[in-house]
């Protein structure tokens, strides 16, 4: 055999000896997992936090995204929104489900088993296909709700302030919580939903009606974060000034009132675009009576696409008498077009509705309960109103508007841990 080199190791100094090992090592690990690629990588938007690793000029695009956060994380949902339609999208390592929104531009990652440490970085390989010559570009890469890039506030890091984090997204419990048994869910006809709440400001020795809120324990009711805090803060308004009453038929029905004990508004709240809209009102004593009782929080979401929207009806531009209606649920894309300039309120942790046609009622103010009734006969909390059409028309009653909620099952961990202390 012809001999091809030849090395004399006896006058090779050791240490040079294993740098030569290593070079050519990784020349050739490098050579085999990354061909030479003759087109150019585009330039990453936030270098920390997105890495290009090929691109191949026929209409693919591999990155990597370093996903993390102060804070643990409860399941991981990753938004991707490109600068240019891509026809699809596959995540390496079946490391969750890929759903396509905003419209050829976005996708969802989903991965709700996941438990990811503070701190702890996870990569995520992905692998997107495109038509014609230009190359996309990641334009947002947003991880629980949470925008990484772009970020101007943190610079482009991969950590964003700690004020933009949610502390407990889908909630960081420690320990397991208890909670005492009740009753949830339950409703004698279909039109009577007794957990059902009405929330009362006081203002200058005068109480005000507020907004809507459910009852989900016999102590605590969830509501939009925007009802119990000051104007564009997230800074919640004295429990004091609150009142919570049930069985409200109409604003001018006299029942009993109900103090509240606390108010705790969810972390990751913004004002700015409601994103994270929900809050928890704790009342000073439990409830209980004939027509009062909780509803049920849903462990996961459900396929039903219909749900019943219940609060007060919009009669002649005002508010008049409890009443429910009946939802539908819309694509992203289907939503976008109605909202206008309330678009920006439609993200993650969010979902839109319409009225069903033949309906003919206009129901429901911000914090009112959307929920579905299951196969054993429980009704579900599906949805926490954002942007109904008192926020959208001054209480002009529009049925063909488009509703934005509040996807509760992705704060159950959150509400669970707060109701249960």
């Amino acid at each position: 055999m012809p001999q091809l080199f030849s090395i004399n190791l006896s006058i090779i100094n050791p240490a040079k000896m294993f740098l030569y090992l290593l070079t050519f090592t990784s020349v050739f690990l490098w050579s085999d997992a990354n061909p030479i690629n003759a087109y150019t990588l585009p330039k990453s938007p936030c270098p920390e936090s997105i890495k290009y690793d090929f691109v191949d000029g026929k209409g693919r695009l591999d990155a990597t995204l370093s996903v993390g956060s102060p804070h643990v994380l409860h399941g991981v949902w990753i938004r991707v929104l490109f600068d240019r339609d891509v026809t699809g999208l596959t995540v390496k390592d079946a490391f969750g489900e890929v759903e396509s929104r905003d419209g050829n531009r976005g996708f969802l990652i989903r991965n709700p088993d996941l438990i990811l440490k503070s701190y702890d970085i996870k990569q995520v390989q992905i692998s997107v296909t495109y038509a014609g010559g230009e190359i996309p570009n990641i334009a947002e890469y947003r991880v629980n709700a949470v925008t990484i890039c772009p970020n101007s506030r943190s610079n482009g890091k991969l950590y964003p302030n700690d004020e933009l984090v949610p502390a407990n997204y889908l909630s960081s419990l420690t320990s397991n919580y208890t909670l005492n048994e009740f009753e949830c869910g339950r409703s004698e006809s279909s039109d009577l939903f007794p957990w059902q709440a009405t929330i009362f400001s006081k203002q200058n020795d005068t109480e005000h009606y507020t907004c809507e809120a459910t009852l989900i324990s016999p102590r605590h009711l969830a509501t939009a974060a925007h009802c119990v805090t000051f104007l564009r803060t997230s800074y919640p308004v004295a429990a004091t000034s609150l009142k919570v009453y049930f069985g409200k038929h109409t604003l001018e029905q006299s029942q009993p009132a109900h103090a509240v004990k606390k108010v705790t508004v969810y972390p990751g709240y913004q004002a700015e675009n409601l994103l994270n809209d929900i809050a928890i009102i704790e009342l000073a004593e439990e409830v209980s009576g004939q027509n009062i009782s909780p509803i049920c929080l849903p462990k996961e979401p459900l396929p039903e696409k219909r749900e019943i929207l219940s609060g007060y009806q919009i009669e002649k531009n005002q508010f008049t008498k409890q009443a429910t209606t009946t939802l539908e649920r819309s694509t992203d894309e289907q939503c976008l077009g109605k909202l206008g300039s309330l678009s920006a309120l439609l993200g993650d942790g969010k979902y839109c509705a319409n009225y069903l046609k033949g309906d003919g009622v206009c129901i429901g103010d911000s914090g009112s309960g959307a929920s579905a009734l299951t196969g054993s006969g429980r009704w579900i909390l599906q949805g926490i109103l954002n942007a109904g059409v008192s926020l959208q028309k001054q209480k002009n009653c529009d049925l063909s508007a488009n509703l934005v909620f509040t996807e509760v099952y992705q704060y159950s961990r959150w509400i669970l841990g707060k109701i249960s202390q």
